[in-house]
């Protein structure tokens, strides 16, 4: 018989004869293929050539190579009452060959996931490598002729992957192929103010959630723009849920606007240059100046008022000041130093003024205050009510004057301290005594 060579996995076929007299059909003819599988009887292939000559054919199909004898099978073929005779059938190993995997496209922080194919004819147990090309390495034998290519890729980028593919007898494979991973912008889902409505001079807080599959590997930076032509501002982030990181800020509005409404924007940036945007609005109102003109005062006949006040606002506005002193001549201008304001003035004639002083903010709103002067002694006036009632009246005066009376004008009759609790009405004392009819003479006296 005829050396024989074959591929593993492929379909071998073998055609013998024999010479015999008087072979009778259907005698056996068994074929050992020496690899464990079972004997082959072809005795129905036998057919008559002539001259006491028979032919016969085989068919068999090697799935693996042998280990040893060099890849050699030795085929043993019987023919019952005839002879045995051995030829060797040799089994070429074929190494495995990968399937190209085609154009991959993942996104960062998702486990992408490919079902690579491979061929290898032969029964082989395959060794596979598999190196991600992002310093990830996963190896792992199979029988299978596919496998998991599963891999998570932390950032954006493209990255050489390669598979090696070799079976039991050493033959291999390899493929590199580019598995391009895209960069995931953040998504802010949320933005919030603890309050939708605030005034000048407060401050704002905002809060806000964003996602992305990318959370644990990407840096993120979170700005605020507050709407207000100032500078954004960094926001604190933490991470939360998963795939989500929370995030919240704080700003104080100096100033309104003239809608009265800013709109916030939080702009929330991973480290590979994506943006993701989202907005919303406050309401910050004007506040009126609160303003401080002083406490009541009196001051000598023709001395000038000499004093000062101050104003405060919440808001970064600008102002102007007016003043009323209170007898006929109408609103003056006052000028304002930062935020005070002071009074250089002479009365025309001693009594009760009424001095006003209002601060107007470049919104419109206004602040104003009072403060009563008494220019000169306080006039006591004294009305008889009954035969024993009197009411006193005088200006209230911020000097603290004494109430006294006495009988008579004589040096031998001396002025006494009244103590008195007096009711105020626009800026008046009155005081109601029962005195004895005697008791004529009342005065003030200003220390």
């Amino acid at each position: 018989m005829p050396t024989y060579a074959v591929a593993e996995g492929s379909s071998l076929a073998i055609t013998g004869r024999f010479f015999h007299a008087s072979w009778v059909p259907g005698t056996a003819i068994n074929v050992n293929w020496a690899d464990g599988t079972a004997i082959s009887n072809v005795t129905g292939s036998v057919t008559s050539i002539g001259a006491n000559t028979w032919r016969f054919t085989a068919t068999h199909t090697y799935v693996d190579n042998p280990a040893t004898n060099n890849s050699t099978y030795l085929v043993s073929v019987g023919i019952s009452g005839v002879a045995t005779r051995t030829a060797p059938i040799k089994v070429v190993n074929l190494a495995p060959s990968l399937d190209a995997p085609g154009s991959v496209t993942w996104f960062e922080g998702t486990l992408g996931t490919r079902l690579p194919t491979f061929t290898d004819p032969g029964a082989d147990t395959c060794h596979v490598e598999l190196d991600f090309g992002d310093g990830g390495f996963v190896s792992f034998d199979t029988t299978q002729r596919f496998f998991d290519f599963s891999h998570r890729y932390v950032d954006a980028g493209v990255y050489d992957a390669t598979i090696t593919v070799t079976d039991d007898d050493g033959d291999w494979d390899s493929i590199t192929f580019p598995i391009t991973v895209l960069n995931v912008a953040p998504n802010v889902t949320v933005l919030v103010t603890q309050t939708n409505r605030i005034f000048e001079g407060d401050a704002a807080f905002v809060s806000g959630l964003f996602t992305t599959t990318a959370r644990d590997y990407d840096s993120f930076t979170a700005m605020i723009d507050w709407g207000d032509g100032r500078l954004r501002t960094p926001a604190y982030m933490v991470n939360t849920i998963a795939n989500t990181k929370s995030f919240s800020a704080s700003h104080r509005y100096l100033d309104n606007n003239s809608s009265n409404t800013f709109v916030i924007t939080a702009y929330i940036s991973d480290d590979d240059g994506s943006t993701n945007t989202r907005s919303t609005t406050i309401t910050v109102q004007n506040t009126a100046p609160t303003v401080s003109a002083g406490a009541d005062i009196g001051i000598p006949a023709a001395g000038p008022l000499t004093s000062y006040g101050f104003f405060a606002d919440r808001g970064d506005d600008t102002f102007t000041g007016r003043v009323d002193y209170g007898h006929g001549t109408g609103w003056q201008a006052l000028p304002l130093v930062n935020s005070t304001f002071s009074f250089n003035h002479t009365f025309p004639s001693n009594g009760l003024y009424k001095v006003t002083v209002e601060i107007t903010d470049d919104d419109g709103a206004k602040g104003d205050d009072s403060l009563y002067v008494v220019v000169g002694p306080p006039r006591l006036s004294i009305t008889r009510l009954a035969p024993t009632a009197v009411e006193l009246s005088w200006p209230v005066h911020p000097a603290g004057f004494h109430l006294q009376r006495r009988l008579t004008l004589s040096s031998t009759n001396v002025w006494q301290n009244v103590a008195n609790s007096p009711t105020t009405a626009n800026g008046t004392n009155y005081l109601n005594l029962s005195v004895p009819v005697d008791q004529r003479y009342w005065r003030l006296i200003w220390p």
